[in-house]
């Protein structure tokens, strides 16, 4: 899991999801440190990771929303994942992610 270790969100939200009893490895990792390199993350560079929430699992790039509903598969909420994948959910949750990603920039 790609994250902004200098977004306060962020912060709050990555350290609530390490005190679950995850039933796999998650490396969480803070892009905004100075040894962050691309090139172990499949080529995701700072500014992509800036601009656009990434996991990474199984060798696949999960990007925006879709990241989000990966990383709470990963750390066991999948039934979260699952309920905003509904097709009378997601749009909204595609939509709410594309106004946070926005937010959080500014």
């Amino acid at each position: 899991i790609l994250y902004d270790g200098e977004c306060s969100i962020c912060q709050v939200e990555i350290s609530l999801l390490k005190r679950l009893p995850s039933r796999q490895y998650v490396d969480y990792v803070d892009i905004t440190k100075a040894d962050y390199k691309p090139e172990l993350y499949h080529g995701v560079t700072y500014e992509q990771a800036m601009k656009e929430m990434h996991v990474i699992s199984n060798d696949k790039v999960y990007v925006k929303a879709d990241a989000i509903r990966k990383m709470y598969e990963v750390v066991g909420l999948k039934w979260l994942a699952d309920f905003s994948r509904r097709p009378t959910i997601a749009p909204y949750c595609d939509k709410l992610y594309i106004k946070f990603a926005k937010y959080r920039l500014e």
